[in-house]
């Protein structure tokens, strides 16, 4: 394991390199390093920092950091630190900061924020910017509400045909849920504007990628039962006697999963269906109690939970929703690495654009379709749960 301080920070020609005992100096960072500071590189130890909530205290944070943001007053610069300190202080700050980054390393070892965090940054990082069909854009602004308009105007290129690439973040929502920080915001774009998305492949298309029922799938797993092709479908026949519809199983299982209350669920359903009583009998099903018991168990004995993954949820409201939903964040990207490597290694024309949640887009042409339908036919793998689960796949711009 080796720690790497970035030039940028200290001010120097090269990088500083440090193996747990010796340090030494590098004009590159070793590819099997972790860098200090920022947050663009893959292996961040300050992305680890922040998604386990810790603030790490460096040159900066001490008395002679307060001295020169005095003196500089916002302007932009970055000290040279090893220039601006005696010997013995620059040593005594670094030695700081360097327990400090180890410490994270060594407790986070073989740890959610060293390993699964990684691997979906990997993804989020790979992600291209796609072409946009400017035309087709331009007539939805005509006809969009004002938030919508708003939504599609960050898609349209200032130069070129290709949208600015979209950043994502796990570290804004408790859970781990996605969110973007800044670029064209796809998880807040109706579904109906994607079709401005233009393959740029000959004969190509842009696909939507979808794991069927996520959530519901990895409570029954949870509850260690199998889950059946269509979920909605057998809760309709097995909880409810097929006495409702599969639309109202659907809303009903949702609506457990996602904490809703009786009062909010019967505005969804007809008054024929008795909502607190559907919820009841979906909590038996995917044994919701028994899950909340033991997870409140573990809050109270930790401060936190972990999902399934190992990430820590530091709330105990909506425990369930936030485990599963926790839990679900993960599981879809981490599957989705998977089979983008797998792709990846089959054919040379594959462009992954965006990820929205359960579902990414990918841009290809008819072979890619072809090998996508292939790799994907007895569904996707889902790491930990070890299990495929079935994904449906449709055209985006047809």
């Amino acid at each position: 394991m080796k720690v790497t301080l970035l030039n940028t920070l200290l001010g120097t020609p090269n990088h500083l390199v440090y193996n747990g005992d010796v340090l030494s100096w590098s004009s590159s960072v070793p590819d099997d390093s972790w860098v200090y500071p920022g947050v663009a590189c893959k292996m961040s130890i300050e992305a680890v920092a922040k998604s386990c909530d810790l603030k790490i205290s460096g040159f900066e944070s001490t008395p002679h950091g307060a001295a020169w943001r005095e003196i500089l007053k916002g302007a932009n610069g970055q000290v040279p630190w090893f220039y601006s300190l005696s010997k013995e202080r620059f040593n005594a700050y670094l030695s700081d900061l360097l327990d400090q980054l180890w410490r994270l390393l060594n407790s986070e070892h073989d740890g959610y924020y060293m390993n699964e965090l990684q691997v979906n940054r990997e993804l989020l990082e790979s992600l291209s910017a796609p072409l946009i069909d400017k035309e087709m854009a331009k007539s939805f602004l005509s006809s969009a509400t004002d938030k919508s308009r708003q939504d599609i105007l960050k898609f349209l290129p200032k130069e070129g045909e290709r949208a600015r690439k979209s950043i994502y973040t796990q570290d804004n929502t408790l859970t781990g849920r996605l969110t973007i920080t800044s670029g064209p915001n796809i998880l807040t774009l109706k579904k109906k504007y994607r079709k401005m998305l233009k393959s740029e492949f000959k004969n190509g298309s842009v696909v939507q990628v979808d794991i069927v029922s996520l959530e519901p799938r990895i409570a029954l797993c949870v509850a260690e039962k199998d889950d059946p092709a269509d979920i909605y479908a057998h809760i309709r026949d097995e909880v409810f006697n097929g006495e409702i519809t599969r639309s109202h199983a659907k809303i009903s299982t949702l609506g457990c999963i996602y904490g809703m209350t009786p009062w909010t669920l019967s505005k969804k359903l007809p008054d024929t269906i008795d909502a607190r009583d559907a919820l009841m009998r979906v909590r038996d099903y995917f044994d919701i109690p028994y899950l909340e018991r033991s997870l409140k168990s573990q809050f109270k004995e930790n401060g936190f939970i972990k999902n399934m993954y190992g990430r820590k949820i530091t709330s105990s409201d909506s425990i369930v929703n936030y485990f599963l939903q926790s839990s679900g964040a993960d599981a879809a990207l981490l599957s989705f690495n998977n089979m983008r490597n797998i792709l990846n290694d089959k054919y040379d024309k594959f462009k992954f654009l965006y990820v929205i949640h359960d579902a990414i887009l990918i841009d290809t042409d008819r072979v890619g379709i072809e090998i996508l339908k292939e790799v994907t036919s007895s569904g996707i793998h889902v790491p930990t749960i070890n299990k495929k689960f079935p994904v449906k796949i449709e055209k985006v711009d047809k």
